[in-house]
């Protein structure tokens, strides 16, 4: 338990949103549980890390700071 993790590269002028659909597990320092959310922006990396029974989903977007 807690083992379950990955390592994403974001590319530049890209946003990820990340969606714990279940479980539980940290993205870049967050604790996320099932049902929440979170939205990565001016980030080179997303480290989802103590996945514990996580299933979770990652959209790519196109982002622009202004």
């Amino acid at each position: 338990a807690g083992a379950e993790q990955a390592i994403l590269s974001v590319a530049p002028n890209r946003a990820l949103f990340v969606h714990v659909a279940r479980g539980s597990l940290v993205a870049n320092e967050s604790e996320l549980q099932a049902g929440d959310a979170l939205q990565l922006t001016g980030a080179s990396t997303l480290h989802i890390r103590d996945g514990h029974e996580a299933e979770v989903l990652v959209f790519d977007l196109p982002w622009h700071a202004t």
